[in-house]
């Protein structure tokens, strides 16, 4: 792989081998079954059914926002292994689907954060900030895991990219 002047198609195999190899360290989120580039220059990870890991959380808000954290580092894992690979982002935040997510998955932390508060006093007044900068923090710190645990498995970023890049992912 050429990481001083990558095709599109590499950093796509760059990006979704992010994508596996931090969720292959996610024991709260399904396992990967299918990893794959498109024609178009695009690729996915598909992995099993996510309805029964997310259901067995509902009712315990501290279970349900630990498998919200690991699903928002899988989904940051791809952005960063671009900027780890390459110094520079080039996945369109606007464009892309993984950022929309991320969004999305924080707004339900902050849902996950007023319901622990209502249930440790039905008669509490969650403050809407104070919610939003608890669910601020724990997206950071997903982040910082997804570098982390890319940092520390990076040979096997490589690989799976390489694979990827082959068609035998």
């Amino acid at each position: 792989m050429n990481f001083a002047n990558p095709t599109n198609r590499e950093r796509t195999a760059i990006h979704e081998a992010g994508h596996a190899v931090v969720a292959s360290l996610s024991p709260l989120l399904p396992p990967v079954v299918r990893l794959y580039l498109t024609a178009d220059g695009g690729g996915a990870v598909e992995t099993e059914s996510r309805n029964t890991a997310l259901r067995s959380t509902a009712r315990d808000p501290a279970a349900r926002a630990d498998w919200l954290g690991q699903a928002i580092r899988v989904l940051a894992a791809g952005a960063m292994a671009e900027l780890l690979a390459f110094g520079e982002l080039v996945s369109d935040p606007r464009t892309g689907t993984d950022f929309p997510k991320i969004v999305k998955l924080n707004l339900s932390l902050t849902f996950v954060r007023v319901g622990e508060i209502l249930a440790s006093d039905r008669r509490a007044v969650p403050k809407p900030e104070e919610a939003l900068a608890w669910a601020r923090q724990r997206v950071c710190g997903a982040v910082a895991a997804s570098e982390f645990l890319l940092r520390s498995q990076w040979g096997a970023v490589e690989l799976v990219a390489q694979r990827l890049l082959q068609g035998s992912a």
